[in-house]
């Protein structure tokens, strides 16, 4: 992720608090978060100002074009999904990275 205008997805991102990291890390990074929960887009929003927020629910569909992002990253969702959800939120997961990109998943 050295490389300038790397894309990088944070699904289920909450407050913004693992895009932060990122972007301590990375900040020549492209940031985008998603979340169903309005009250973390606001805190989110307002701890990375620099980043894209939205509203999203990954098993209903993502707001990004196909082939949009370098690195996609979801942590600990199997709690927020239906077991028959989880197989749609994986499909959107490699709908939305690129060939050759990255998927991070961090479940129980």
């Amino acid at each position: 992720m050295k490389t300038p205008g790397v894309k990088t997805l944070d699904v289920g991102c909450a407050n913004g608090w693992w895009l932060d990291s990122i972007n301590k890390t990375y900040p020549s990074a492209e940031l985008y978060g998603v979340d169903i929960a309005t009250d973390v887009i606001t805190a989110a929003l307002k701890r990375l100002p620099a980043a894209k927020f939205s509203f999203a629910n990954v098993a209903v569909g993502l707001p990004f074009d196909n082939d949009t992002f370098d690195y996609t990253h979801q942590r600990q969702l199997c709690l927020g999904l239906q077991k028959e959800e989880f197989p749609l939120a994986i499909q959107e997961l490699i709908r939305v990275t690129k060939n050759g990109g990255w998927i991070e998943l961090v479940e129980v």
